[in-house]
């Protein structure tokens, strides 16, 4: 992605995160309420590690410092967190909870 691109679409600037200050999605359970298969994911993330371009999407927690709900990439953490990754590439966004339930959708 360009930074043009980057620019454009309102993203910010992507920061490394550890996996430990991630939180599942409050919407998680009713989104996917019979939970998803990452078999194909976990191979990805063997065979090419965690990149840039595959950041998550994150806000943080309110009240706070250092922990974030996770809006987009939720697979991406269960992955990191069963493989032993340590942090992760995020993008941190400020978003009230009517707007994190539509980014996520």
């Amino acid at each position: 992605m360009t930074e043009h691109t980057k620019k454009r679409l309102g993203l910010p600037k992507p920061q490394v995160l550890p996996v430990r200050s991630l939180s599942k999605p409050t919407f998680y359970s009713w989104l996917y309420p019979l939970g998803k298969d990452y078999s194909v994911l976990k191979e990805v993330v063997r065979l090419d590690g965690f990149k840039f371009e595959k950041a998550l999407a994150v806000r943080p927690i309110r009240g706070s410092v250092d922990s974030f709900e996770i809006l987009a990439g939720n697979g991406r953490r269960i992955i990191a967190e069963k493989t032993n990754i340590r942090n992760v590439w995020a993008f941190v966004f400020d978003l009230d909870d009517t707007a994190a339930a539509r980014y996520a959708l």
